[in-house]
């Protein structure tokens, strides 16, 4: 694999993980709010750690990212 290739799915990666949590924040927005009752108020006040799906979309392109850095040097890129 080609420094050049590796390049173009790190881009490619943000590009498609940057589109999913737009509309996944999209979409958020245009619920009608719930509130959870039995949430303690230390969590409530991190938005991340609410919503599960924002934190997958915020680590999963990371790993992906530092794995796919990791094959390239350790293969003989």
């Amino acid at each position: 694999m080609s420094s050049m290739t590796l390049l173009l799915l790190v881009v490619l990666i943000i590009v498609i993980s940057g589109i999913g949590i737009w509309y996944t924040v999209k979409v958020g927005r245009e619920q009608p709010v719930e509130h959870d009752g039995d949430v303690s108020q230390a969590r409530m006040k991190h938005k991340l750690s609410r919503n599960p799906v924002l934190l997958a979309y915020a680590l999963f392109p990371v790993l992906v990212i530092l794995g796919a850095i990791f094959i390239y040097l350790f293969t003989g890129g």
